[in-house]
């Protein structure tokens, strides 16, 4: 009975192995981080499922060859799992983990795990056999054993070297240096285990049974670091801000130590945000608003607003320069460290713009009216569940005075005749055509340079009255030997006398399309000699 009793731990992890994997795979991560992860799992239940049988093998039927089997089994996958763990370190411990360059020295990582392999399945240089050790087995080590020992501590050490490494206070990446010290957390119970069963069995000490011990050490690192890799968000209802904000669920470790550094800046900065949401109702203006939220979050800050088409921004220019049509397909926040797998080519956009976060805002029907920019900053100081629910709580309040705020403007535009609103747009449609032109003009300069050469060599050219409209009635591309100006001038007059000709001679409406003046009109006209249709040429 007490044989059965020693199985429960092995039984439970492997229950909890397949539970872990189960959710890895329906998770949505699906980065290469998160693949390799999911293969260490598949590692860990193999072990779990070969330590179970042999246990239970053993304890019905005794040490057999059978049985020990079993065991060669078990090291065999152990060989495979040490390099592994070491590779999702360093995994960890790199900022630029897509680099191509890094994958050959991954591989490297496994190739001495070949010939150890080999020698222990093959031969008996690494282990001769087994023989009984209470309820289980222990190996009986051969001449090269120690090369095995060598790299599980070679592995092991490096792993914790890494996550050490990678938690530092210093690196810029937060929510990575969280996952670093989830992970160690999680390895060193097993790290030292392991490493003081490697001692012990020099020097003598007591040795304990790994098939008891090993399973909860092994299950409490998967359940730590399933955690870290598959935190990525959990939805939180924010009717005021949006629905379905996307919050990550990481938690910082170093937090909970009493005195340390962290739990200083973290409170000082929980601090900040509590202020900020007392001040945001009684400030006059939203660049008051803006600005206090840049000063609360330790980040820049740009609120972009859009009522009735016309988008009106506050704060950081730069962060407000994000493509209006980008930014209007964003009806949940996104964090760019987040995103990074998911949604790759938003995730180039903000970070070419210095974009943490874009927080979207509902004041009223479904889609945003209001979207708030948080430059890189943001993700140092908020990466924690404990972040995102005190920063949410911020944005509620943000929301709240967001639609007072828009209620008044709102009012505002309906005091504003239709004409001009239209002719706001027309602006802005204007200001795009503009744009274009002047990429054509660059392009048509490039194209034609040598023959704006010879006519800056000339400056003594001139048109007779009337030319300029001829050649452009006559010509459709640029005409030889003319600067950019005159070839500009050639365009503007063939537009003129389009529009002219268009409005069958009427000078009032052909002015009124082509957005100028009557008089400055008829000066243009005289300029160019055009002749409308109403007049005598």
């Amino acid at each position: 009975m007490t044989s059965y009793l020693h199985e429960l731990p092995s039984l439970f992890a492997l229950i909890a192995k397949f539970v872990l994997i189960g959710y890895a795979v329906r998770s949505r991560i699906r980065s290469p981080l998160a693949r390799l992860f999911l293969f260490l799992l598949v590692l860990f239940s193999l072990l779990n499922l070969v330590e179970l049988a042999g246990i239970n093998v053993h304890a019905r039927f005794g040490l057999m060859p059978i049985t020990e089997q079993f065991g060669f089994a078990y090291f065999a996958i152990i060989l495979i799992t040490l390099p592994a763990i070491l590779h999702v370190a360093l995994r960890l411990n790199t900022d630029s983990v897509r680099d191509p360059h890094w994958r050959p020295y991954y591989a490297i990582l496994y190739l001495p795990a070949l010939p150890l392999a080999w020698l222990l399945l093959f031969t008996d240089e690494i282990i001769v056999g087994f023989e009984a050790f209470r309820y289980s087995m222990m190996r009986v080590p051969g001449p090269l054993y120690f090369l095995l020992e060598a790299f599980a501590l070679a592995c092991l050490a490096g792993a914790i070297a890494c996550l050490i490494y990678g938690a530092r206070s210093s690196r810029a990446n937060a929510a990575a240096r969280t996952r670093n010290r989830l992970w160690l957390l999680g390895l060193l119970p097993l790290a030292v285990m392991i490493m003081y069963l490697i001692v012990a069995d020099h020097i003598g000490w007591p040795k304990f049974t790994t098939t008891f011990y090993t399973p909860l050490a092994i299950t409490f690192f998967l359940i730590v670091t399933t955690f870290a890799i598959h935190s990525h968000r959990v939805q939180a209802l924010l009717p005021a801000v949006r629905q379905g904000m996307l919050v990550p669920r990481l938690f910082d470790p170093e937090f909970f130590v009493p005195g340390s550094e962290v739990r200083k800046r973290k409170n000082a900065f929980y601090a900040q945000i509590r202020d900020a949401i007392v001040e945001i109702a009684t400030l006059k203006s939203l660049q008051q608003v803006v600005r206090r939220l840049a000063r609360a979050l330790q980040c820049p800050v740009a609120l972009v607003t859009d009522s009735d088409g016309l988008a009106v921004s506050f704060g950081v220019r730069k962060l407000a320069a994000y493509p209006g049509e980008e930014l209007h397909k964003v009806d949940r926040m996104l964090v760019a460290d987040e995103i990074a797998d998911s949604s790759p080519r938003t995730y180039r956009a903000m970070r070419a713009h210095k974009l943490a976060a874009i927080v979207p805002f509902r004041t009223c029907g479904p889609r945003p009216s209001g979207w708030l920019l948080l430059g890189d900053p943001f993700s140092r100081h908020v990466h924690t569940a404990r972040d995102f629910k005190l920063v949410e709580t911020l944005f509620e309040s943000l929301a709240e005075r967001l639609k007072d705020d828009f209620a008044a403007l709102r009012r505002q535009l309906g005091d504003v005749p239709a004409d001009n609103i239209a002719l706001r747009r027309r602006l802005h449609e204007l200001e795009g055509e503009i744009a274009r032109l002047r990429k054509e003009n660059v392009m048509l300069q490039r194209e034609h340079a040598p023959r704006l050469a010879g006519a800056a060599r000339d400056p003594a050219r001139t048109f007779p009255k009337g030319a300029i409209a001829s050649d452009a009635a006559e010509s459709t591309g640029p005409t030889q030997g003319l600067t950019l100006a005159r070839y500009l001038s050639l365009i503007e007059a063939r537009v003129i006398e389009e529009t002219l000709r268009h409005c069958h001679g009427n000078k009032s409406e052909a002015a009124r399309l082509l957005g100028l003046r009557p008089n400055t009109l008829h000066y243009k006209l005289v300029r160019y000699g055009i002749a409308a249709e109403d007049e005598p040429a």
